[in-house]
């Protein structure tokens, strides 16, 4: 299974590149923060930043935790869904277990990524999904989290919660877990630099 955020550019060279002359950093900005509010039947929550320019800023999951023992109930997602709001979305919850989701947010200057695409691999009914990706150069290319999360198409949590990630190829993600059965779905972003 696949879902893709958009390609974003920038040209060697260009403006952007050039601006970045001199530049004592290529990191404009570094937020952490964390979401809670989930409660006992909204499965989204957001929390608020300071504005970032979303072509060259992404978020990574940095874990999630509650106060119950229901393993699929801590399982979420992150997205930088505007420039000042980062959701945190799960696809269960379980009574009153609230989740606090923490992450970070961080901004380069222009001219820095080539591309941010994000995939995501279930394991419901195989313990190695891959995820076919628009093209990267793998030598600048990082594979981050941005979350877990369990549908309500069933099986346990207990093996699959923890899978492994690659990028297996220029145009292939691949996770790994203990088992299958359990329609956890690992969420992970494909970053690109371009140099």
């Amino acid at each position: 299974m696949n879902r893709r955020g958009a390609n974003r550019t920038g040209p060697l060279g260009g403006a952007g590149m050039v601006g970045l002359w001199g530049a004592s950093s290529f990191i404009t900005s570094v937020q952490y923060g964390s979401i809670a509010g989930f409660g006992t039947s909204n499965l989204t929550a957001t929390a608020t930043i300071s504005a970032v320019d979303t072509s060259r800023a992404f978020v990574v999951w940095l874990g999630s935790n509650n106060g119950g023992v229901d393993d699929f109930s801590l399982l979420a997602r992150v997205a930088l869904t505007n420039s000042t709001t980062v959701t945190g979305t799960r696809e269960r919850q379980d009574g009153a277990n609230g989740t606090t989701v923490n992450f970070v947010v961080v901004e380069f200057l222009p001219g820095i990524i080539r591309s941010m695409q994000v995939v995501y691999g279930s394991l419901l009914s195989t313990s190695s999904p891959t995820a076919s990706i628009t093209a990267v150069n793998t030598s600048k290319t990082v594979l981050l989290p941005v979350g877990r999360v369990q549908t309500y198409a069933g099986g346990a949590v207990s093996y699959t919660a923890m899978p492994t990630s690659t990028l297996t190829n220029a145009t292939t993600v691949t996770w790994a877990a203990g088992a299958s059965g359990a329609d956890v779905r690992i969420y992970s972003l494909v970053l690109e630099f371009i140099c």
